[in-house]
């Protein structure tokens, strides 16, 4: 829809509340209507995907996916949920009457060129995943174009922290938990009759690696993969043997060439984090290797070893840094050595440090996230809905 078409909208809406209510109920009849995407329209995953998946079997709502690509679309239509695709006529007209829009980067999620702020709707911002091993405020892309109405915290910790990240007021930052975790402590069949230790190993992207990055860096973040594979201890220490999936960045893919030879040469599988669902891969695998990426809290609350492989923390800390305190927390079970990595993972308290460390971070990840954050999310429609 042309952004004159959009704003003619708006000014009705505003100046005729009525016309605003007759358009969600020839749209939606009695239903709270919600816009729902993330990663810019281009992936079906995340904590926007959970929360969406879950509001869809509560009748009381309209769920519609926003896609900004065909296997996208492709995916939420097989999770059963509507789809529109992003930058569409009808796209607009679905943000312009929906009662809320939930997103997991930014609004540009949902939005393309235009952006129009709606009085009438509740915006709320998921998040990618839990925040402090990367400082999320060196980006000026992380904070928000405007402040969102709500924005959902793994803690009361990181609510604080985001809280003054996003110059928003703690009211409006919620320490409810992440509805992706929902999935990821269910109870998973048994993973010994594999007879194969299944490990991810899955660092995160660098910014240096992802704009006409040098020979050098490349080479320096790939060695990584060289390295860890000459540490794999032989199958009398592991009792099973042990394989490893490398998961490339997709922010990173340019380089998915030479990754994937360098995998090859170590004897580890290859993904692109754009072409599997990275959800399932945490749920079916036995140990997480990764870095600085949130990813490591996610699997952590499953309760299995983990391990931080910081294999280039001078270059990392000095350039993009993280968030002392939670730095402190992940002490344990960080390492700059690939045999200390192994040591560690093969050690039978490694668990147990992931279950203790998952306790301080996550504390909230108990199952119910998303139906706490759907309690509060109806409760600010209401009162919105009481404004007009």
């Amino acid at each position: 829809m042309a952004l004159v078409g959009e704003r003619a909208l708006k000014w009705l809406f505003q100046k005729v509340p009525l016309t605003l209510k007759l358009a969600r109920w020839l749209l939606a009849r009695d239903r709270y209507v919600v816009a729902i995407g993330g990663h810019g329209g281009k992936a079906f995953d995340d904590n926007s995907r959970a929360f969406a998946k879950h509001l869809r079997n509560d009748p009381g709502y309209m769920v519609v996916w926003f896609a900004g690509d065909n296997a996208t679309a492709q995916r939420a239509r097989r999770s059963k949920l509507r789809v529109v695709r992003k930058g569409t006529g009808k796209a607009s007209i679905v943000l312009l009457i929906a009662h809320a829009a939930v997103y997991s980067h930014n609004i540009s999620d949902l939005y393309t060129a235009t952006a129009q702020r709606v009085p009438w709707r509740v915006d709320v911002h998921l998040g990618h995943g839990v925040w402090g091993l990367k400082q999320a405020e060196r980006r000026p892309s992380t904070t928000p174009r405007w402040r969102p109405d709500l924005i959902i915290a793994a803690s009361e910790k990181e609510a604080a922290l985001k809280s003054d990240v996003y110059h928003v007021p703690p009211e409006r930052v919620l320490a409810l938990g992440l509805p992706k975790h929902d999935a990821l402590i269910q109870p998973q069949p048994p993973r010994d009759t594999r007879g194969y230790l299944n490990v991810l190993y899955a660092p995160t992207w660098r910014d240096w690696l992802q704009h006409s990055a040098s020979e050098f860096a490349i080479s320096h973040h790939l060695e990584a993969i060289k390295l860890l594979s000459e540490a794999i201890p032989p199958i009398a220490r592991s009792d099973r043997p042990i394989r490893v999936t490398y998961l490339l960045h997709k922010n990173i893919r340019h380089i998915r060439k030479l990754a994937k030879e360098y995998c090859s040469s170590a004897g580890f599988s290859f993904a692109v984090s754009t072409d599997v669902d990275v959800g399932d891969l945490l749920e079916n695998c036995d140990w997480l290797i990764s870095d600085h990426s949130g990813l490591i809290w996610d699997f952590m609350v499953q309760g299995r070893p983990t391990a931080r492989y910081v294999f280039d923390e001078a270059i990392y800390s000095k350039l993009t840094g993280g968030y002392p305190e939670v730095e402190q927390i992940a002490a344990p079970i960080t390492f700059g050595n690939a045999s200390d990595v192994w040591d560690f993972l093969l050690d039978d308290r490694a668990a147990a440090i992931a279950k203790r460390l998952s306790r301080i971070v996550t504390p909230l990840a108990d199952g119910m996230a998303s139906e706490r954050l759907e309690m509060r999310l109806a409760a600010a429609i209401r009162a919105r809905e009481g404004e007009l």
